[in-house]
């Protein structure tokens, strides 16, 4: 397991983040992977304790034969280099400009790559105060007094169908097209989704983020239930794997825990 300490030049709200990234039971390549700040993961752990300021991505490269391990690889790169992201429109220029054009520039060079792409979704922590950002069906939970809470909604074909009444909620799950996004980096005219929460982490907030791979196989239900154990990071996360792979596996499964820790 990797380990790191985020930089901080006073020690005021201290975070807890744990990540892991796995490629399921199918798989024989891993198209996920996670950054925490200038950090990329793509294979295996990695944990790190950070103050008021860290910025925490997952994605999940889509394309196959199309290199969507490479998509996601860009993506992470480009996240892990950035600098001076204060809020909202710093994140909107670092998805739809920078990370975008980095995809982009690959696709141009290398023909053979192109229709590759990436979900992103983080969370950006500034002076304690959070931004929740996502493209694509990659999500962010917050767990907060026992109850887990979506703060995301995928951009996805069978989202849109279940928000104009034509799937009910049981058939998002099954739906055979629930795998169809309608947005992920690397397409024409990227528009990223960003949220800033209005008030500050509270203490033992704990929040989720996650590819697919994870949601596709453990409920919402089944993992509030899991975050109601008082386990460490790691076994929990670990725990939701193990879980995703039981259930089939079939896709790579990247999760990340950040809880304030006091």
């Amino acid at each position: 397991m990797k380990t790191g300490s985020c930089k901080w030049s006073v020690p005021l709200t201290m975070y807890n983040i744990y990540g892991m990234t796995d490629m399921g039971s199918v798989r024989t390549s891993n198209e996920d992977g996670f950054a925490v700040n200038e950090v990329v993961i793509a294979a295996g752990d990695y944990r790190a304790d950070a103050n008021t300021d860290f910025l925490t991505v997952v994605c999940d490269g889509m394309g196959g034969e199309s290199s969507g391990d490479v998509a996601s690889a860009i993506a992470l790169k480009a996240f892990a280099r950035a600098e001076g992201i204060a809020g909202k429109d710093d994140l909107k220029r670092l998805v739809e400009q920078t990370v975008q054009d980095d995809l982009q520039r690959h696709m141009d060079r290398h023909p053979q790559t192109k229709g590759m792409g990436t979900t992103a979704a983080g969370v950006l922590c500034r002076s304690d105060r959070m931004t929740i950002f996502h493209i694509g069906d990659s999500r962010v939970y917050r767990f907060r007094d026992g109850f887990i809470k979506p703060l995301t909604k995928d951009h996805s074909l069978v989202e849109t169908l279940f928000d104009t009444g034509q799937i009910s909620y049981q058939d998002k799950r099954t739906h055979p097209e629930r795998h169809v996004l309608l947005r992920s980096l690397g397409q024409p005219q990227v528009q990223v989704e960003i949220q800033e929460l209005p008030h500050s982490a509270e203490v033992g907030d704990l929040f989720l983020i996650c590819t697919d791979g994870l949601t596709e196989y453990v409920t919402e239900d089944e993992l509030e239930a899991l975050l109601q154990e008082p386990k460490p990071l790691d076994q929990l996360a670990q725990e939701m794997v193990r879980r995703a792979k039981a259930g089939g596996g079939a896709d790579n499964i990247t999760v990340v825990l950040i809880k304030r820790a006091d």
